[in-house]
């Protein structure tokens, strides 16, 4: 696969040192990678210049194929990773009229990070701040809460002596 690699990014650069810098190798490692699948394939896959190397019609050919396997063996790793763990779990209640321009972006940007994870949403009143949801003792961190307000309570409820300022 590696050998594969170094033949994806030299033919992306077209530039030995710009490659081998996209590796993380030197210039003289992915010479070799290059010169190895070479060897393995049995014919020149890239035509070397002074300017700029080139892929041969054998490189492209080979290069056309390694393409979607590439990209099928990156796939398979991220399959792979995603049935070992569990999807990442998020419980949020909120004061929805109240704070939903401040809460969007937030959940936009777990759904963008966490494409997988399990969102419940529990609509929250400032008098029922955990939406109807009995308080529990958490068992795990997955199940812990976070009960925050992010704007101050209005007046009229610290007057009534039901929130205290």
């Amino acid at each position: 696969m590696r050998h594969l690699r170094a033949l994806l990014a030299l033919a992306e650069e077209l530039n030995f040192t710009r490659a081998a810098e996209r590796l993380h190798l030197t210039q003289q490692a992915l010479s070799g990678q290059i010169r190895q699948l070479e060897d393995r394939v049995g014919t020149q896959l890239v035509e070397r210049d002074s300017h700029r190397p080139e892929l041969s019609q054998a490189g492209k050919t080979l290069l056309e194929h390694a393409r979607p396997l590439l990209a099928g063996a990156e796939h398979a790793i991220l399959a792979t990773r995603a049935a070992g763990t569990q999807p990442a779990r998020l419980t949020v209640g909120y004061v929805a009229p109240l704070t939903r321009r401040l809460v969007a972006p937030a959940f936009e940007r777990f759904y963008a990070a966490q494409p997988e994870a399990q969102v419940t949403i529990h609509f929250a009143g400032f008098l029922d701040p955990l939406g109807r949801q009995e308080p529990r003792s958490p068992r795990t961190l997955e199940d812990s809460r976070v009960v925050a307000c992010p704007i101050p309570p209005p007046s009229h409820l610290a007057a009534s002596g039901l929130v205290r300022l």
